[in-house]
């Protein structure tokens, strides 16, 4: 027998005895397959960070993605965001108090408070409505703020254009780390506004 990438099994004929029966080969493959996550080494595991894009920093408003690293007393998993700094500000852009936050505690801070909502339909239904009013009620702003973000992407587009056609332009001995560097800035502002732009539009009734 042959197991496919798929997952799927092919049986191939063989000039040699089996060392086991079938039945046998298949009862150890299904063993493997409940150990394969059960016993996989610490190190290797993954968390699957469901909160990621879906929860934003207090201060700056920026989306949180899930993150990981290697402390002292292993591996840990958190929230954060990118703080890049703008090379050609003049001061720099005041920094988030919290910059990462732990995940495990704030997936279950989150998973309290849905189980208290759902226990209480009272609750479910004043929030629903809540929601309901306040889409309707902002649906202008909504479009505008749709508006500006498309016009705002459009222009970030177009810088990034413009830096790239200017790097191509510069003589050999001229470095061009200072336009490279705005690039990142550029697109991680790209990647920001497109975000907005999601967020915008799953909140539009």
């Amino acid at each position: 027998m042959v197991k496919e990438k798929s997952g799927s099994i092919t049986e191939v004929a063989a000039v040699w005895k089996p060392i086991i029966d079938e039945l046998t080969f298949n009862k150890v493959q299904e063993r493997l397959r409940k150990n394969k996550n059960k016993y996989k080494p610490s190190e290797r595991k993954v968390h699957p960070f469901p909160l990621t894009e879906l929860i934003n920093c207090g201060e700056c408003g920026k989306s949180m993605g899930g993150k990981s690293g290697n402390g002292r007393k292993g591996k840990y998993f958190y929230y954060g965001h990118a703080q890049l700094k703008n090379p050609l500000a003049k001061e720099m852009a005041p920094k988030c108090q919290i910059k990462n936050v732990r995940a495990l505690r704030l997936e279950e801070i989150v998973l309290k408070s849905l189980k208290s909502l759902l226990a209480d339909d009272g609750l479910l239904t004043k929030w629903i409505n809540i929601y309901k009013e306040k889409a309707t009620h902002d649906l202008p702003e909504i479009k505008q703020k749709q508006k500006q973000l498309d016009l705002e992407i459009q222009a970030t587009g177009k810088r990034i254009d413009n830096l790239v056609q200017r790097i191509s332009e510069l003589p050999v001995d001229v470095s061009a780390d200072l336009f490279y560097r705005q690039i990142a800035q550029m697109n991680q502002k790209l990647q920001d506004l497109k975000l907005s732009k999601e967020r915008v539009r799953t909140v539009e009734p």
